[in-house]
């Protein structure tokens, strides 16, 4: 099966914010400026018009996802927090260096530090996926969804969500290839669906 590439813009963004080529690939296309696009690879039978809206009903409770952003800035931090290291003894036979990372190399051979060495350094403000997030709930009519699991990034990212490549969903429940609400459909009078767990609450279970 042939696999595509598909392009899904998201947020507004003023023309002059962005540079002539995207510019040009916006107004070719004849959709709005998007602050973020993103490509998905999807099979030829996936592709949808261009302008198509993808809502939240993209995707169906009970599902799980996998979510990518940028994560958290921290700053320049040491080894023990960026890393994990142990750091040295806390009382006995330290003097000023109780939070170092040790040493960093041999001896004359190799008389360096390889690459990659752990150390302190800046941290976070990288990509990074978490996987098997469960849908919880979705609201139709303010397009949100509620999931259990860790989400990076701070409050306000923007986060690129897809189907679990582990535990993938249920061909029979996803909507193929997306979601199409009629036109005379009223969204503002559509009500939240949420997992049926009767009395269960499913934020406190392990």
């Amino acid at each position: 099966m042939l696999c595509r590439k598909y392009q899904i813009g998201s947020g507004q963004k003023k023309e002059k914010q962005l540079s002539k080529p995207v510019v040009g690939h916006f107004r070719a296309l004849g959709v709005p400026m998007k602050r973020k696009l993103r490509e998905f690879p999807v099979s030829e039978d996936a592709l949808l018009p261009v302008g198509t809206p993808i809502s939240v009903r993209h995707f169906y409770v009970g599902q799980y996802v996998d979510i990518t952003g940028i994560t958290r800035g921290k700053g320049f931090q040491g080894g023990m927090k960026r890393w994990g290291f142990a750091g040295g003894p806390a009382s006995h036979g330290a003097s000023l260096s109780h939070r170092s990372i040790g040493s960093t190399g041999g001896r004359q051979d190799p008389g360096k530090v390889f690459k990659g060495k752990k150390m302190p350094g800046h941290m976070g403000c990288e990509q990074r996926t978490t996987k098997n997030i469960w849908v919880y709930k979705i609201d139709p009519a303010r397009n949100l969804m509620w999931v259990k699991g860790q989400v990076p990034g701070a409050e306000g990212n923007f986060v690129f969500i897809k189907d679990a490549v582990y535990k993938k969903p249920n061909p029979d429940l996803i909507p193929f290839p997306t979601h199409f609400a009629s036109p005379d459909e009223d969204l503002s009078a559509l009500e939240p669906i949420t997992v049926d767990l009767g009395t269960v609450d499913p934020f406190m279970q392990e």
